[in-house]
């Protein structure tokens, strides 16, 4: 009999990386759940992810560590096996205290949990597995200039750019794409009502749902001659 497929998702304890889990869990993945600091959420989905049949794990670590960046596949495939998809969820996303340029700490935290992480996790990825998918996500920022988010933003650039070299250099074994969110899901502590003036100036005057974000999953999952592709889930907004 054919083991189900294993995902591990980080950061799967809160927001998108929730979603994944929640709609990965009904498509018969078994789940590797990283967390770093959500130790009461990710145990609660846990929790109800084994409820209601899934096989799932929790994984705590640091992914600004490179040493535990390094080992969290090793320590996954030990307990679970080998990963089918590798979902690069966690990100380092604070307003810095004012401009972040000339670069900060928050340079330091975003580029080692928004780049670094992944790119450990890839690397260990293409030393030891023959075939899976990884799915990088990013965000509609990539596609503009704005010094708002200065380090947050150009991390998430530099992990575009990730995704396209290793999705060169690992063909055929391994296929890399990334997905770039615009509106999809307010920041935390934020109402939906205020953001209506920004998804109006969107060409489709349209936010993404959830739904969308998780059948855009199903696509990049089933659809295998793709990689080095990023779908931007954002209503146009990366056109303006």
């Amino acid at each position: 009999m054919t083991a189900s497929p294993l995902a591990l998702i980080t950061g799967s304890a809160k927001r998108l990386g929730r979603v994944a889990a929640t709609h990965l869990a009904t498509k018969d993945y078994r789940l590797a759940l990283h967390y770093n600091l959500s130790n009461r959420e990710v145990l609660l989905l846990q929790k109800e992810l084994l409820e209601n049949g899934c096989d799932c794990e929790v994984f705590q670590a640091d992914l600004k560590d490179p040493g535990e960046a390094r080992r969290l596949l090793q320590n996954v495939e030990i307990k679970m096996g080998p990963v089918d998809l590798l979902i690069n969820n966690a990100s380092f996303f604070e307003p810095p205290p004012s401009t972040d340029f000339p670069l900060s700490e928050h340079w330091e935290n975003s580029r080692s949990l928004n780049l670094d992480a992944p790119l450990f996790l890839i690397e260990y990825l293409a030393r030891n597995s023959q075939n899976a998918l990884v799915i990088n996500m990013l965000d509609t920022r990539i596609a503009q200039n704005e010094n708002e988010y200065f380090s947050y933003t150009l991390s998430k650039k530099a992990l575009e750019n990730l995704t396209y070299m290793s999705a060169s250099t690992l063909a055929p074994k391994i296929r890399v794409v990334g997905i770039a969110p615009g509106i999809l899901l307010p920041p935390e502590g934020v109402e939906w009502d205020t953001m209506k003036e920004k998804i109006d100036n969107t060409p489709l005057a349209r936010a993404p749902t959830l739904e969308h974000f998780r059948s855009t999953l199903d696509y990049l999952i089933h659809t295998s001659c793709i990689t080095g592709q990023i779908i931007y889930l954002n209503g146009g907004e990366h056109l303006n």
